[in-house]
């Protein structure tokens, strides 16, 4: 919702604002409030409305007036908190009215009025009669947002169902669900008649807990059991085949080197070698490298295939199936122990 004061207005009674209060602070409080203030104006003209709002609150923690309070109202109606809003424009109009004497509080109680007239009235009331004595520790939540007893016993609400919960501790000693009309002010008393239970200690005494069956399965060591044979498996096969793959390329290689050599030979004539010549020799040196590695690695994976095979046999244990069984049973007594098992 839109204030219908005009930035230029407000800016006049922010200003109004810091004047008149600055003969009753020292200096560097009066100067410390009238620039923040004025980097909030700055702020708000640029359409960044928290952080105005931000700073017209740290120049009220210096010293608030009505002008001010007026602004943070306008603030927090641009960014869309109307409960804050009008609290902020209600307590403008009663400090107003409290010293029309003041600079600017005529001007800034015109101000609050109109905002107090289009916020307050899209929310509802709601006026809490509480107990005249209160536990310590109470907590007072109304629409999840907490209650400041200090604030007065009418809380601003929006409009639809407000639940009103009073806890002490996780006791809850007060809940109330009540439906609030925009415009409308409902009361709620707030009875704590009923306090927190409090469950005594009880003397413990001697009873004969209930019989019951504990079973604990106790698997001992497993027994040697004849070993079965079992063959090598697919291991050594793949071992040879890599083995073979690795000759193969050997072979390959081989055929590389004498064809380069060849290559070489003829780019060369009677006392000279052409270009050709040298790159058809690095080839060969290079085929002639890896010819010597692959027979190298075929010739060990076939070795290692061979061996495997001929001494690849394994062997494993039956598995033996045993089971213990231990179960116990409290008496009045003490406890019963039994032992069981099956092999």
């Amino acid at each position: 919702m839109t204030c219908p004061r005009t930035p230029l207005l407000a800016t006049l009674f922010a200003t109004l604002a810091v004047t008149s209060s600055a003969f009753a602070q020292t200096p560097p409080d009066a100067t410390a409030r009238r620039q923040l203030v004025e980097r909030a104006i700055s702020a708000r003209d640029a359409g960044q409305h928290a952080q105005a709002l931000d700073l017209f609150l740290q120049a009220g923690q210096i010293q608030m007036r009505p002008g001010l309070r007026m602004s943070i109202a306008q603030e927090q109606q641009a960014l869309g908190h109307p409960i804050e809003a009008c609290d902020g424009a209600t307590a403008c109009v009663t400090e107003a009215q409290a010293d029309l004497t003041g600079a600017g509080n005529a001007a800034a109680l015109q101000g609050c009025a109109s905002l107090v007239a289009t916020t307050c009235a899209t929310l509802g009331h709601l006026r809490l009669r509480l107990p005249a004595t209160l536990p310590d520790g109470l907590r007072l939540t109304v629409q999840g947002r907490a209650v400041d007893r200090s604030a007065g016993d009418v809380l601003t609400v929006s409009p639809g169902a407000v639940t009103v919960l009073a806890v002490a501790g996780r006791q809850v000693l007060f809940e109330e669900n009540v439906a609030v009309q925009r415009g409308e002010t409902r009361d709620v008393a707030v009875r704590l008649d009923a306090a927190p239970t409090v469950t005594a200690p009880v003397a413990a005494t001697e009873t004969v807990p209930p019989r019951q069956q504990v079973r604990v399965v106790v698997t001992p060591p497993r027994p040697r059991s004849p070993l079965v044979a079992r063959g090598p498996g697919i291991g050594p096969w793949l071992v040879l085949g890599g083995g073979a793959v690795a000759l193969g390329l050997s072979a390959m290689f081989l055929g590389l080197r004498e064809s380069a050599k060849s290559s070489r030979d003829a780019a060369c004539g009677v006392g000279y070698c052409t270009q050709a010549a040298a790159d058809f020799q690095s080839t060969a040196e290079t085929d002639n490298v890896a010819m010597y590695v692959a027979l190298g690695v075929g010739a060990a994976a076939a070795t290692a295939g061979v061996v495997w095979l001929a001494t690849g046999g394994s062997s494993a244990e039956a598995p033996a199936r045993t089971a213990l069984s231990v179960g116990a049973a409290p008496t009045r007594g003490g406890v019963v122990f039994g032992v069981g098992g099956s092999l």
